[in-house]
C-alpha cells in the first residue's frame, strides 16, 4: 500500500512539474523529463528501492531501469508476469545479462527447489545484483561475460550498467574499458552439471547471436524457453539472422507488442523482446 501510495504521489508532483516545464520548453519529452528529475531527486535520494514480493530490490536512480522502478513501480511487468507460467518450483534458470536483477529477483522465489544462474560480467551491476539477491539460496551470481568463443576479451563499462557489453553501441558514454574472461555458456552448465535448462533470458546488447551459439548444446539437449532482447541497432547485425538461428533449432517464434506476446511475421526494432518456445512445449504454451 506504501508503495502504491508513493507512486501516486510522485505521479502528481511529476505532473505538476512537467507542466511548469513545458511553459519554458514545449519540446522536453516526457523521457528527458523524467531524466532531469531524477538527476534532481538523485541528490536527495542516495539508495533508492522498491519492494517486491516483500523484500527490498535496490537500484540506481540515474539509469533507465531505476527511471522505470521509481516512476512505474516495475520494469517490463508484463514479460516477466507472462513468462512466469514457465518457471517451475524445480525450474533451473539461466538469467544471461543479469544486470541487477530484476528478471531474477521475480523468479528465485518461485524454483524454490531449482536453480537460478545469474551472470552479469559489469562490476558495478554486479556488486548490486549480490546485494539485490541476497534473499535466496537458489541463486548462484557469477561475475563472467559470455559468448560463442573462450577468451579474454574486451568489456566496456558505461554510466547506466544495462548499456554496457563486449561492444560499444553508442546507447550511453563508455567509462572504462577492462579485460574480462569470456564463456560458453554450455561451458558454464556442463561445470555445474546441471540436470536440465527450462528457461533462458537473454539480455546482452547486441551479442545475441553469439551468446546462443554458445548456447547451441544446452538449447539441443534440454530445450528451454528463451526470452531474448533482438535489436539491430544494438548489434550491428541484421536481426532476422539471430531469429532464424533459433527457427533452425525447432522452435516457434513470437515478439512483445503493446502488452502480448504475438506471432512473428518481420522484425522491426520497435519490438525487441523476443520468446521462442520449442514446437514440442507449444500444444500447452502457446495458446
Amino acid at each position: 500500500m506504501q508503495t502504491k501510495v508513493r507512486i501516486l504521489f510522485f505521479e502528481l508532483l511529476y505532473r505538476i512539474l512537467r507542466r511548469i516545464f513545458l511553459i519554458f520548453n514545449k519540446k522536453l519529452s516526457r523521457q528527458k523529463f523524467r531524466r532531469k528529475v531524477a538527476n534532481l531527486l538523485a541528490f536527495v535520494i542516495t539508495s533508492p528501492e522498491v519492494k517486491i514480493y516483500g523484500r527490498r530490490f535496490q537500484y540506481k536512480l540515474s539509469t533507465t531501469l531505476g527511471l522505470k522502478l521509481f516512476f512505474d513501480g516495475s520494469f517490463e511487468g508484463i514479460q516477466i508476469k507472462y513468462c512466469e507460467k514457465f518457471i517451475k518450483e524445480d525450474s533451473v534458470i539461466v538469467d544471461v545479462g543479469a544486470n541487477i536483477g530484476v528478471y531474477s529477483f521475480h523468479y528465485a522465489p518461485i524454483a524454490t527447489q531449482g536453480i537460478l544462474v545469474a551472470i552479469e560480467p559489469g562490476r558495478k551491476a554486479f556488486q548490486m545484483l549480490v546485494n539485490n539477491l541476497r534473499y535466496f539460496s537458489n541463486v548462484i551470481p557469477l561475475n563472467v561475460a559470455v559468448s560463442d568463443v573462450e577468451s579474454v576479451v574486451d568489456f566496456y563499462e558505461t554510466n547506466d550498467t544495462a548499456y554496457s557489453g563486449l561492444r560499444i553501441t553508442g546507447r550511453d558514454q563508455v567509462v572504462s574499458v577492462r579485460k574480462i574472461f569470456s564463456y560458453k555458456v554450455d561451458t558454464l552448465i556442463g561445470a555445474f552439471n546441471l540436470p536440465k535448462v527450462d528457461f533462458l533470458k537473454v539480455d546482452v546488447e547486441g551479442f545475441e547471436l553469439s551468446v546462443l551459439k554458445g548456447c547451441n548444446n544446452l538449447l539441443v539437449k534440454y530445450r528451454p524457453v528463451i526470452l531474448c532482447e533482438i535489436c539491430s541497432r544494438n548489434s550491428g547485425i541484421d536481426s532476422s539472422i539471430v531469429i532464424q538461428y533459433v527457427l533452425s533449432l525447432n522452435y516457434r517464434v513470437f515478439v512483445f507488442q503493446g502488452k502480448e506476446f504475438v506471432p512473428y511475421h518481420i522484425h522491426a526494432d520497435t519490438y525487441q523482446d523476443y520468446l521462442f518456445i520449442p514446437f514440442e512445449k507449444c500444444i500447452e504454451n502457446c495458446a
